[in-house]
């Protein structure tokens, strides 16, 4: 027992001292750490005039003679609107038109509820006969 305890603080003094080395090293070498520092050196509390301070440089600006864009002007009237589109969609197909009429003749009833009545086929599919009214009442 008395090595695992050693062990465990040779390996928490390592991981100590290599984060510790880590931060320093990231210090050390960040060029945004020593201009952070640079720069809360050289402010000051003192409020300053703006008139006060240097102008900051710039190039020559060019100069760019406006010009007119070719092209009428005139009012160009009323023009025609979009044409319209029908957008009525025709009618779904009925089921009968769909998949075409199934007779109910040869099939057993699986199900009945008011409003579909479930039939089985022989080869086990089942079909459904659906109404808006109740049918099975």
């Amino acid at each position: 027992m008395g090595s695992s305890v050693g062990r465990f603080s040779r390996l928490t003094l390592v991981s100590v001292v290599g984060v510790w080395a880590l931060v320093v090293g990231a210090v050390v070498s960040d060029p945004a750490v020593a201009t952070m520092a640079t720069a809360a050196e050289a402010t000051s509390d003192a409020p300053v005039d703006v008139g006060d301070l240097p102008a900051l440089p710039s190039g020559p600006v060019q100069s760019i003679e406006p010009s007119i864009p070719a092209g009428d002007t005139e009012d160009p009237g009323v023009r025609p609107g979009p044409a319209v589109v029908d957008m009525t969609a025709p009618p779904a197909p009925s089921a009968e038109d769909a998949d075409g009429s199934v007779d109910e003749g040869g099939l057993e009833v699986v199900s009945r509820s008011e409003t579909v009545t479930t039939f089985e086929r022989a080869d086990g599919a089942t079909v459904q006969r659906i109404s808006e009214t109740p049918i099975n009442a």
